[in-house]
């Protein structure tokens, strides 16, 4: 697909926020094309136990809308190595959130890939978010 070198994030991107943009601007620094993938709903329902806020659609045109952002791609399963190995990713970024994590493709970016793990914007969250708009009311 790209011959140049290829970083790959994915997540939920609900409410977008300042967090997410330095998330996938830092992304962009370690490569030359940012693949991002949207996670569906039914993997975010699976993975948070909860629904997103924004539906597929939205939260996919969104992201997509970004300048770091080269390709924005649908992630039905989470962090699947099938389907990275078909991006041809050289690089997997993901929230620092992760990095205990033992989740098969992980362990894979471990072994075969480059991982790299980026701290967390403090002070800012989709859960925070909900929280703060929760309380307002």
């Amino acid at each position: 697909m790209f011959s140049k070198k290829i970083v790959y994030t994915a997540g939920t991107w609900d409410l977008l926020h300042i967090g997410h943009i330095r998330l996938l601007n830092r992304c962009k620094t370690f490569g030359d094309t940012l693949i991002v993938g949207v996670s569906t709903d039914e993997v975010v329902k699976s993975h948070k136990y909860k629904n997103p806020f924004n539906s597929y659609d939205v939260r996919f045109e969104m992201v997509s809308s970004l300048r770091a952002v080269d390709l924005t791609v649908k992630q039905s399963l989470l962090l699947d190595i099938k389907f990275m190995l078909t991006l041809n990713i050289d690089t997997l970024v993901l929230g620092d959130d992760w990095s205990s994590s033992t989740l098969i493709g992980i362990e894979w970016a471990r072994r075969e890939k480059h991982l790299i793990f980026l701290p967390r914007t403090e002070g800012i969250s989709t859960s925070l978010i909900k929280q703060r708009l929760k309380d307002s009311q």
